[in-house]
Formats: C-alpha cells, structure tokens, sequence
C-alpha cells in the first residue's frame, strides 16, 4: 500500500442521475452509498467490500465518481494496450494518474485484475490476495471507484478490473 500527502479537494461529477434512482448521496454531494438493487458490475463489487468491512466493523466505502471515472478508465487503457501493470504506458502509476485527474488524497491505493468475468469471482480474487484484501479492509480509506472493460478478441483476458481507493 502506498499513501501521499495530498490535501483532499471534491472535484467530481454531477450525481442527478443516482438522485433520481433515489440512491443515498452523502453530505458533500460527490459521492454515493451503494444503490440495492445495484445497477452495474461496479456497484456490485463495492457492494461486497462494504459487506466484508462490515464484518470487521470498518465503516463503509462510498463511491466517489471520478475515482470510478478514472477506474473505468485504466481499465480500458489495459484493454485498449493489451497490458496488465499497475503501471500504465500512458498515464504512469496509480497515484500519477490520480493527480493527473486532479484527485487528491491522503491516503490511495489500486486493485487490479483480469480474467474474472463476474464481480463475484473478482472480489474473491482480490479477497485471496493479501495485499488486495488489505486494501479492501484498511480503514483509511473512505472512498472508491471500481472500473470494468470488456476485453476484446485480441486481448489475453476478457476482462479487466480496477479498484482505487482513497481517504
């Protein structure tokens, strides 16, 4: 797990869509609970993580739009360049690719996968996985976003997965 020193600043996009689906929005308006039934893919993994923290009495990810937007896309930068790295050809590392987004954090960390082809079998995955799961439960984190690409015929895997995190 990496952390940086950043002051944190709401810069994220409009939640009008998941008001009218009468999801819970937060205080700050940047960010949504996770909506039951869940919409997507991506909901559905932070569902599951928010279900684990429960376990262990840590508090609740929300879900912060632009973390999703940049999840989504490196997810699609992996599929897209055929790669599978933390570190990305065209915008660097995680926390590079945070500040060039204008996300900033104190703490942040980036889960990935390819291959799993259900939010299920990806949050097993990352539930398997030491340093992922410590992710998945560090109470430092407040927030996240979970991107998903389909792969193409081209690619290695069929699917590509991406949760950041940050508090």
């Amino acid at each position: 797990m990496k952390s940086k020193s950043f002051r944190s600043k709401k810069n994220l996009s409009s939640v009008a869509d998941y008001q009218l689906k009468k999801t819970i929005v937060s205080e700050a308006n940047d960010t949504i609970g996770v909506p039951v039934p869940y919409n997507s893919f991506q909901e559905q993994v932070v569902y599951l993580v928010n279900e684990e923290r429960e376990r262990f009495g840590i508090a609740p990810l929300m879900i912060d739009l632009k973390l999703s937007e940049v999840a989504n896309l490196k997810a699609a930068d992996m599929r897209d360049n055929n790669y599978f790295s933390h570190y990305s050809p065209q915008y660097g590392t995680p926390f590079e690719m945070l500040r060039s987004f204008g996300i900033n954090y104190q703490y942040g960390a980036e889960n990935i996968a390819a291959g799993y082809l259900t939010p299920q079998e990806v949050f097993e995955g990352w539930k398997n996985s030491p340093g992922h799961y410590a992710s998945m439960l560090d109470p430092n984190y407040k927030y996240t976003g979970v991107g998903y690409a389909e792969g193409l015929n081209s690619n290695e895997y069929k699917a590509y997965w991406v949760q950041l995190f940050t508090g």
